[in-house]
């Protein structure tokens, strides 16, 4: 059941809250009061689209309130109960947005949010019931109660089989049928491909090659033995002719040897002959005491010379300190003179000051200040005199003929009298403040020149402050240069003889090494004389250590030749090549006559494979055809099922409804491949409402067929929703129908909605009454007024 409404901008709504009861809820009220927008909002608030919308007739910003106010969001609560549980879903809708926010809840609980397509999912599993269902079965909009007989011949049909679902089992069986004919093509494509194929010749072929693959494989077989045998004797004598081989170089190296030793003996020899020829009588011991003579003196010699140098280093550092420290005092003595001068312009410009404003200007300053005050004082008395005297003047002239004071009488010549000495004391006092003022220029202009001394007095003082010091400092600077320069130039007197000293050292100690230079090249030849002689001896043992080495070898060669043994060497690896290149010969032919066969055996296997496929193709089709044959009888016995149970529906209901007795029954039929809705006359013939019956037989019978299609297609809900379904009745048929509603159509349906204009059918009502009102010429919003039924 649907317990409420709530509608916030939506449409005419402002603000608008509708309760609902078990039973007929009706909804009256004038053209264009916003009565169908409540039905609009429960389809809506329920799946999120209502026929118009559906349709595109209506967009979602024109859902939202414009007038008589311009909103930008609206706003659709619905609460209903479902097997005993209270849901309550929301949908937020913006201007320019579309839907941006919507739920559902179970009691307090959240299910889903805020995605759309999820909370209408959960809605059709909570109700049973999608959006088609409920527009087709549930929901009439306006005019639209006779929506199915307006439909065309074979729309009625797909309509009513979309809502039983039995277009389901239709695309099903068109699904099938068209995978039949898939197979059947595949079946016939396999056909096709076996048809070219001779498999006993294949087979022949397969036996053949099999033969001729023994006899390869044997032969390969003798191949490879023969192979492995050559491969052995071709390492054995590889073996042989290496070893032949590193004799014979080794026999090489040692002649080679010998004759470079031969060779280095006799040039050792002519050098020992010319070195003795050069030294004569040189005595080696006197030379080398020579030597060491000479390496003692050049040694105390470099030790002064590096004295000397240090020293020489030292006194280089000094003097380049000294001119640093003179560079830096003739700096400061510079800086110093230039501050000294500024500060005497300073001293002589206090001095001026000191002539012109005394020794302490601050007197005078405060002596012109003082002055100053005093003037002003004086000042503020004459102007407060002036005040008063004025003030009083005023009032003599408004004096009549007595004293406000003492009572006695005042005659206008003493009226007069007392107003020309006030004026005179007035005129005095004027003159003395024109000349305070005056006095005051002078001063005041003493007072700023006094001022502005005293900032400079004050100013140079602290400028003076460092003049004694900096007099002192350029005193000492210019004792210490005088100092420094003196000690500068005794260093660079005692640089000058160290330098003389240091040349004659260094010509001593290059004469010295000269002379060494000329004894040690004396002593070398010596020495290595020395070491020729004892290499002429070393010579002499190797050569006889190479003559022994010389026999061992040719005593390993013996009588084998390195040349018959190469060419042995060189037939066995020819005929190892002729057998791999027979075998590689005998490899390739195994693999292309193993891959014919392999090709042969996947086509037998391949032709075997086709005759497996199309005989499970031929079981596939044969049970595909008994599917689609089942599909097709199950739509036609649901469709009869689903007949027979709206029919005894309908005639249930047709007694209550339908007042007149011309048409005893009603039926829905199928005639030529289509739906038909009929009515049974008085003889019996059966009449279609399409076309043949009024508008009042027309609507009831619509309003049956309807109402059949809630309680069979939705039993669980038992809801009807119709906007002005009086449409086309005379005033007995709505009569009829308002009675019916009243108290027999709870046998049926739980909960109906109903829109009307027709006040009859408030009679209808057995939950809720609302009557909706709007001022349409000022463009007002809805009001919903809720009435009570006696």
């Amino acid at each position: 059941m649907i317990t409420q409404i709530k509608m916030i901008n939506w449409k005419s709504h402002l603000d608008s809250t509708l309760s609902f009861s078990p039973g007929t809820n009706v909804f009256t009220g004038s053209l264009g009061c916003g009565k169908s927008s409540v039905l609009d909002a429960i389809s809506f608030g329920l799946f999120g689209t209502f026929p118009n919308l559906q349709s595109k007739k209506v967009k979602l910003d024109d859902l939202i309130m414009s007038r008589p106010y311009v909103k930008n969001e609206s706003n659709v609560i619905i609460n209903f109960v479902i097997d005993d549980k209270e849901y309550s879903v929301m949908r937020v809708i913006e201007r320019g947005k579309g839907t941006t926010y919507c739920e559902i809840k179970e009691e307090e609980k959240l299910l889903e949010a805020p995605n759309t397509q999820r909370v209408n999912d959960m809605i059709e599993k909570v109700l049973k019931v999608d959006y088609e269902l409920f527009c087709r079965s549930i929901y009439s909009e306006q005019n639209g109660l006779d929506y199915f007989l307006r439909l065309s011949k074979g729309e009625r049909m797909k309509k009513i089989d979309n809502m039983l679902m039995i277009d389901k089992f239709e695309k099903a069986r068109s699904s099938a049928v068209s995978l039949k004919n898939k197979i059947v093509d595949r079946k016939l494509g396999k056909q096709s491909v076996i048809s070219l194929v001779d498999i006993k010749d294949i087979e022949n072929k397969i036996s053949d090659i099999k033969k001729n693959l023994k006899g390869l494989i044997e032969n390969k077989s003798f191949l490879s033995s023969d192979y492995e045998f050559h491969t052995k004797k071709c390492k054995e004598w590889e073996e042989k002719l290496h070893e032949l081989e590193e004799l014979d170089k080794k026999l090489s190296e040692l002649k080679q040897n010998k004759k470079s030793l031969e060779a280095t003996k006799e040039e050792n020899q002519r050098s020992i002959f010319e070195i003795r020829k050069t030294l004569k009588d040189v005595n080696a011991n006197e030379i080398k005491s020579k030597l060491t003579e000479l390496q003692s003196k050049l040694e105390e010699v470099d030790k002064f010379l590096n004295e000397k140098t240090n020293n020489l280093n030292k006194y280089t550092g000094l003097v380049s300190e000294y001119k640093i420290k003179i560079y830096y005092l003739e700096r400061d003595r510079t800086k110093k003179k230039e501050e000294i001068d500024k500060k005497q312009i300073l001293k002589n410009e206090l001095g001026e000051i000191k002539r012109l404003y005394g020794d302490n200007p601050r007197i005078l300053f405060e002596q012109e200040r003082n002055k100053i005050n005093e003037i002003d004082e004086r000042i503020i008395q004459i102007n407060s005199s002036l005040n008063q005297l004025n003030e009083l003047i005023l009032k003599v002239e408004e004096l009549k003929d007595e004293c406000p004071i003492c009572n006695s009488k005042i005659d206008t010549d003493k009226k007069q009298h007392l107003i020309e000495e006030r004026q005179k004391t007035v005129d005095n006092l004027n003159k003395e403040l024109d000349e305070k003022k005056k006095i005051k220029t002078d001063v005041l202009n003493r007072l700023n020149s006094s001022e502005r001394a005293l900032n400079t007095y004050n100013k140079i003082l602290l400028e003076l402050e460092s003049f004694e010091i900096l007099v002192k400092e350029l005193s000492e600077i210019e004792q210490s240069l005088p100092d420094l320069a003196s000690k500068k130039e005794d260093i660079e007197k005692n640089m000058e003889e160290i330098k003389l000293q240091t040349n004659e050292l260094q010509i001593l100690s290059k004469n010295m090494k000269n002379e060494m230079k000329e004894y040690e090249i004396l002593f070398s030849r010596i020495s290595e004389l020395q070491e020729r002689e004892n290499k002429i001896h070393e010579l002499s043992s190797l050569l006889n250590t190479l003559e022994s080495q010389l026999i061992v070898v040719y005593n390993g060669i013996g009588k084998d030749n390195v040349i018959d043994t190469r060419r042995r060497y060189e037939e066995l690896i020819m005929r190892q090549s002729e057998l791999k290149e027979k075998i590689s010969s005998s490899n390739q032919l195994v693999f292309e006559k193993e891959k014919r066969l392999e090709e042969l055996e996947n086509e037998l296997n391949s032709a075997r494979k086709h005759y497996d496929e199309i005989a499970k193709l031929d079981k596939l089709i044969s049970d595909i055809s008994i599917f689609e044959r089942a599909l097709e009888k199950t739509q036609v016995q649901l469709r009869e099922e689903f007949i027979g149970t709206v029919n005894y529906t309908m005639n249930q209901i047709w007694p209550d409804v339908y007042p007149y007795t011309d048409f005893s029954d009603i039926r829905l039929n199928i005639e030529e491949g289509d739906y038909v809705l009929q009515l049974r006359d008085r003889s019996g013939k059966w009449i279609d409402v399409d076309g043949i019956a009024s508008g009042g037989e027309r609507s009831i019978s619509s309003l049956v067929l309807r109402i059949a299609f809630s309680l069979i297609l939705a039993p669980q809900l038992k809801w009807l929703i119709l906007d002005e379904p009086t449409h086309n009745l005379d005033m007995k048929a709505v009569e009829d129908l308002s009675e019916t509603l009243r108290n027999k159509i709870g046998d049926y349906i739980q909960q109906v909605f109903i829109i009307t204009h027709d006040k009859t059918l408030e009679g209808a009502v057995t939950g809720e009454l609302y009557r909706l009102n709007r001022d349409k010429m000022l463009g007002g919003s809805t009001t919903v007024e809720r009435v009570t039924m006696i």
